[in-house]
């Protein structure tokens, strides 16, 4: 499994503690 987000510039771990809150490695924005 990946410990790292791949997104250029992006510092996001994979963490289980990350995972319980329901987070992801990042979050591309959205058109609103």
């Amino acid at each position: 499994m990946v410990k790292c987000c791949s997104a250029i510039g992006c510092a996001s771990r994979c963490l289980p503690n990350s995972k319980l809150k329901g987070l992801t490695f990042h979050v591309f924005p959205t058109d609103e």
